[in-house]
């Protein structure tokens, strides 16, 4: 009986252990989860104080400065800032998540593409570009210099890309083939 009675202290002592263990387990989870989620909040604070610099009339700014207008305002400027910066922050949220398997499918290629062609087509966003280059955005600088490698095999002419594709958007031959 002595005998079944030290197998069985054995067994609900290993038992504890296990659920010490588990609940160890739990809690380090836990603490990711609340990690995560007050990052998430951090980033979608600074998207949302961004976008309060953004206008109404945003597309309206973006074609002057896409177009390389000669009335560019500093409000369009600010307004580009804001969106610049805001396109940052998302790139900067899609770094952090990706490790966590939020972020499945962001890929640095596709991202610094998005950046060359979607918003350095201008020389507006250029100039943001060389003026945030060592500082907001040394914070990516796999971002940054794959950006920078892309930008140089396009050349200086790049600077009129928007341009290029506006006018080829109105009048370019429209084909449903």
């Amino acid at each position: 009986m002595e005998r079944l009675n030290s197998w069985l202290t054995l067994g609900a002592n290993v038992g504890i252990l296990i659920g010490l263990f588990l609940v160890a387990a739990q809690i380090n989870q836990q603490t990711k989860i609340a990690g995560s989620e007050r990052q998430a909040e951090a980033f979608t604070w600074a998207i949302e104080t961004t976008g309060l610099r953004a206008t109404e009339d945003l597309p309206e700014r973006f074609a002057r400065i896409m177009t390389n207008a000669e009335d560019i305002t500093d409000a369009d400027l600010v307004a580009l800032d804001a969106y610049l910066t805001r396109e940052f922050v998302l790139a900067l949220r899609e770094r952090s998540l990706a490790p966590l398997g939020f972020a499945e499918g962001a890929t640095s290629e596709v991202a610094a593409m998005k950046w060359v062609f979607g918003n350095l087509g201008n020389e507006s966003a250029m100039r943001w570009w060389t003026r945030s280059h060592d500082l907001l955005l040394a914070q990516i600088p796999e971002l940054r210099d794959r950006v920078d490698e892309l930008l140089e095999e396009q050349g200086n002419g790049h600077t009129k890309f928007h341009e290029m594709r506006i006018k080829e958007m109105r009048s370019g031959p429209i084909t449903l083939d």
